[in-house]
């Protein structure tokens, strides 16, 4: 399937859940789903008007087969759809994404991870490393032309408050455009969307994870354990607050 094809698919997926909030919906599901349609169409302007500013070879997205940038990821494509319509026509092209990690990864996410990109027609860069050299081996050595990069980062996340939805790098980073696209969403917009489209998701949400970090700095949520010693799959919180109760500090 052509590069094309799976910015189409996104882009059929993402014009269905934005149709007609339906009336068999509760009142508090009907509501939830009308916030997270807007969310859509907001983060839909965001990339619209800053893609318009780079070629396609230009644009990257962050990559880790986490929620929140699965979301930005099928959003992204089907905007790419629109705003590349000529570009995205060549076959055998391939979005870099890109995954910056120092940490061991789970099973699952390295499996999720191979079965989304494939899915959505991502080149796969794993880059074991911190963050700051990750991104700079990747512009100096893998690829020079990318000039902005899709992040899916939300103001609940750490050092995330005061982020615009398009900024340069700045101090000692290798220098690209940061493209924060998902800034104001929250949680349970980002599960209304995962669940509204049907999208494949990493599996350890269902055993009650709620934010992925590595295999020693991670467990399931304690607030979705139930008395059985089970847990609650992640989309069953509501606290922006309390995604994050499973992640630990690395040790330094």
């Amino acid at each position: 399937m052509s590069f094309r094809s799976k910015c189409h698919r996104a882009s059929e997926i993402v014009s269905k859940f934005l149709e007609p909030v339906s009336e068999n919906m509760g009142t508090d599901q009907r509501e939830l789903r009308t916030q997270t349609q807007q969310h859509v169409l907001e983060t839909m302007k965001i990339l619209r008007s800053t893609l318009a500013h780079y070629k396609l070879n230009e644009v990257a997205i962050s990559y880790n087969g986490g929620k929140d940038c699965l979301v930005i990821l099928v959003v992204l494509l089907a905007v790419m759809y629109d705003v590349y319509t000529e570009e995205i026509g060549c076959d055998n092209y391939r979005l870099d994404g890109i995954y910056v990690h120092s940490e061991e990864s789970f099973e699952e996410v390295e499996r999720f991870l191979v079965e989304s990109c494939e899915t959505w027609g991502l080149n796969r860069i794993k880059i074991n490393d911190d963050l700051k050299s990750g991104f700079r081996d990747y512009m100096e050595h893998i690829n020079p032309d990318v000039k902005a990069v899709v992040i899916g980062v939300r103001r609940t996340d750490p050092y995330s408050k005061n982020l615009t939805a398009s900024e340069m790098t700045n101090n000692d980073w290798p220098r690209f455009m940061r493209i924060n696209a998902a800034l104001d969403w929250h949680y349970v917009h980002i599960w209304d969307f995962i669940r509204g489209c049907d999208l494949e998701y990493c599996k350890l949400y269902d055993l009650g994870y709620t934010s992925l970090g590595g295999v020693h700095t991670t467990t399931p949520n304690p607030y979705l354990r139930l008395e059985s010693g089970s847990y609650n799959p992640a989309y069953v919180l509501q606290d922006d607050l309390k995604e994050r109760a499973g992640r630990a500090k690395k040790n330094t």
